[in-house]
């Protein structure tokens, strides 16, 4: 029996998670990658709500963010390293009410358990993050995750 996880989860809950556990922490904030290589939270990994969370052809058709294809939201979960047993915390700069939230559904949508939004994380006061704290996160991150890419295990 699996424990049924709160949709929203306190900042000061992070530090209570098992570190066993792949984890991947997801920026969904508004604005570009040169925004968030000058402010994200420690080890968190960027999101482009324009590209990664979105298909934006023709704003005339669709809309202004209409949902990628399944595919393309794949290869977009395999890039991050997230399988079927990743617990993903994900947060933006609009307190999980905007890009935080899409994702978080987006997971839902496809049957992914393991996700939250974290409450008002972009609002905490942030560590800065060099490269190598990046670096390191991302060798642990893919030491942890036991699928190879391309074998992400939600059907296409």
């Amino acid at each position: 029996m699996s424990i049924k996880l709160s949709p929203i989860i306190k900042p000061a809950e992070l530090t209570w998670l098992n570190q066993d556990e792949e984890i991947v922490i997801i920026d969904a904030s508004a604005g570009s990658k040169e925004r968030y290589d000058e402010q994200h939270l420690a080890g968190a990994l960027f999101a482009d709500v324009n590209n990664d969370l979105a298909n934006i052809v023709d704003f005339a058709v669709g809309g202004r963010h209409p949902l990628p294809t399944l595919e393309q939201f794949t290869l977009v979960l395999q890039r991050f390293g997230i399988t079927k047993d990743t617990h993903v915390i994900v947060y933006d700069d609009k307190n999980g009410g905007n890009a935080a939230a899409r994702l978080w559904w987006m997971l839902k949508a496809i049957g992914h358990e393991k996700v939250q939004v974290i409450d008002g994380a972009f609002k905490r006061p942030l560590k800065p993050v060099s490269q190598q704290q990046i670096k390191l996160k991302f060798q642990r991150l893919l030491k942890n995750t036991k699928s190879q890419p391309g074998t992400y295990p939600y059907p296409i």
